[in-house]
């Protein structure tokens, strides 16, 4: 499984130019997207930068996904989807 997730985060990496920003990759990632699917996207993205705070998406690594992942759990299981934010 960690194999599959390096060479994913490999994959994409090399597709974003090093001078794209954070928002440029967010605003290719949702083009055309339903508008529904956008809010739930940025609300997740949005507590996603709550959990790892500075770090660029190109900069992510596993240990930022778990520290998302640990953050979603700590409070209280929050999901994104569900939770209003938008």
């Amino acid at each position: 499984m960690d194999a599959v997730i390096a060479t994913a985060a490999s994959t994409v990496r090399s597709m974003i130019s090093a001078n794209d920003n954070d928002q440029n990759i967010i605003t290719l990632w949702l083009a055309q997207r339903p508008p529904t699917t956008t809010r739930s996207y940025r609300s997740a993205l949005r507590y996603l930068q709550r959990a790892v705070p500075g770090v660029e998406l190109r900069d992510m690594r596993l240990p930022h996904l778990q520290a998302f992942a640990q953050s979603l759990c700590v409070d209280g299981g929050v999901n994104p989807r569900k939770s209003g934010e938008h």
